[in-house]
């Protein structure tokens, strides 16, 4: 394996204490919390863009903060009504062709990423298998995410892809299979794995994110 050495700045006292506490956190105030670090991250930056900008309005700090959030073409000058029909265009010829695009939210700078299911086993098996979340409790809404072994599964196969080099996709392993040790179907993930060509990197993940090996169970 290419797995790059770990840093951290978090002791493991407080790596379990942060873990506990996600553990015993509901999905809806999970999302919660992760909108809430994406509003402080957003301030922080336009913050910072206002000061080196002082002569800019708040349109064109909106428009530099895209362009650090999603890259340099959210500035193209073209009309907006152009920009939308190409943007249609290649949402269109992406779905044909199975392949991946990107949908943002303009309002609220928020970036996803939507990929094409092909029919093979795992993306099948990944749609199967999609868990109902409830994301707001007024008004109730409900939505659909991954299992949490597909996101491990998911993970290490882009990180096999990636060249084993992105400790960001690792550490997003070890944390899933930590959050959710007690209550995932190994054997699933094991026999998923096999198919993919991951074996051995979740051999490797499930030996370093759980002592005494329970992920063996």
């Amino acid at each position: 394996m290419k797995r790059r050495a770990t840093v951290t700045d978090t002791s493991p006292d407080a790596m379990q204490v942060l873990l506990e506490l996600l553990k015993d956190a509901p999905p809806w105030r999970k999302l919660e919390l992760m909108d809430q670090w994406n509003v402080s991250l957003r301030l922080l930056v336009m913050s910072e863009l206002r000061r080196r900008n002082p002569n800019k309005s708040e349109n064109e700090l909106r428009l530099l903060l895209a362009e650090r959030l999603f890259g340099p073409e959210t500035l193209r000058t073209r009309p907006r009504r152009r920009l939308l029909l190409e943007r249609g265009e290649r949402v269109r010829e992406a779905v044909l062709s199975g392949k991946s695009f990107n949908l943002i939210a303009l309002e609220a700078m928020f970036k996803i990423d939507v990929f094409i299911a092909k029919g093979q086993i795992f993306e099948t098996s990944q749609l199967d298998r999609r868990v109902p979340i409830l994301i707001s409790k007024e008004p109730a809404e409900q939505a659909y995410v991954s299992s949490a072994e597909d996101v491990v599964l998911a993970k290490l196969i882009w990180y096999r892809k990636g060249g084993e080099i992105s400790d960001r996709q690792w550490q997003d392993v070890l944390g899933v299979i930590r959050v959710q040790a007690h209550h995932l179907d190994i054997g699933y993930m094991r026999r998923m794995a096999s198919l993919t060509g991951v074996s051995d990197l979740l051999d490797q993940a499930l030996s370093d994110a759980i002592p005494d090996n329970q992920g063996d169970s």
